[in-house]
């Protein structure tokens, strides 16, 4: 594994650190939070420059680094969503640019078309981080003026991916294209408002959105290597229960125990059951 990839998969460690600290929440934990999440994000801008200056890009990079950075964000989302630095509506906005341009890159795929990263990806993504080390800093004005800044972007970056590719969408079908997120932006939706409610386990909103984040990328590598990933029985069976969870959360949250750590364990299974069934598929991709 080269240096890149190290540097990848550190980023994926430090995330549940990161979970860890803010699930604690001992005194001062928001600013040893920062550090870890600071540590984090200089990784994410590492690798990826050492393995473009050094020639030494890997599918195994393009498949991991995506899914460090999802899961660094959103961790990051969901403990200042539930602290009450973040607006759930504002998580909701940042996250479904993300869950609206991750099928448009799938479809693209499937084409034999790779979308490039756009510079309103890249700064908004910087914007969010700066935002965010300046909540856990407990510095909330520098954090909602960056934070609102990162909203503007977030909303150019939906139009600089879709309005050049909008023949993708047409070619699938708009409902097709719309099938692939409108149900993940209503269940983050509900994930967001019950953390800033204090309803939803920090653990379980993570879990969720670590599970969907690992398989979006997994899917979208697998169809630039003609492999065509079918949804599972036990990912539906998750999905459902998920859903479910949620449902008696909000209604009979004194009987949602046991439902949160099954829906936990379920998602974790999925994802153990998908890299179980495409280990060939895992292993062309580590390999190159």
């Amino acid at each position: 594994m080269n240096l890149p990839n190290k540097l990848t998969m550190l980023r994926i460690i430090l995330v549940p650190v990161f979970i860890a600290i803010a699930f604690i929440g001992f005194p001062g934990w928001n600013y040893a939070a920062a550090v870890v999440f600071l540590i984090a994000s200089i990784t994410d801008s590492l690798d990826g420059n050492i393995a473009r200056k050094r020639n030494i890009v890997t599918d195994f990079g393009k498949l991991v680094d995506p899914i460090a950075d999802k899961m660094l964000t959103s961790a990051a989302m969901v403990v200042l969503v539930t602290w009450g630095a973040l607006p759930a509506y504002m998580a909701i906005i940042l996250i479904g640019r993300d869950l609206m341009i991750n099928p448009l890159r799938s479809l693209a795929a499937k084409d034999g078309v790779a979308i490039a990263a756009k510079w309103s990806g890249k700064v908004k993504t910087l914007l969010q981080i700066i935002a965010y080390i300046a909540y856990l800093l407990d510095v909330r004005l520098v954090g909602d003026i960056v934070i609102w800044a990162a909203l503007i972007i977030t909303l150019y970056s939906v139009y600089e991916y879709i309005a050049p590719n909008v023949s993708i969408v047409k070619k699938h079908g708009l409902v097709k294209y719309a099938s692939l997120f409108v149900d993940k932006i209503i269940i983050y939706g509900a994930i967001f408002i019950l953390c800033q409610l204090h309803m939803l386990p920090l653990l379980l909103a993570f879990v969720i959105m670590a599970k969907d984040n690992i398989m979006s990328a997994f899917k979208t590598m697998a169809e630039l290597y003609k492999v065509t990933i079918y949804t599972s029985i036990i990912d539906l069976l998750t999905q459902l229960l998920v859903i479910a969870t949620l449902v008696v959360i909000i209604f009979w949250p004194a009987h949602s125990t046991i439902l949160i750590w099954v829906s936990a364990i379920g998602c974790i299974v999925t994802v153990l059951s998908y890299a179980m069934r495409h280990m060939a598929l895992l292993k062309r991709i580590m390999k190159s």
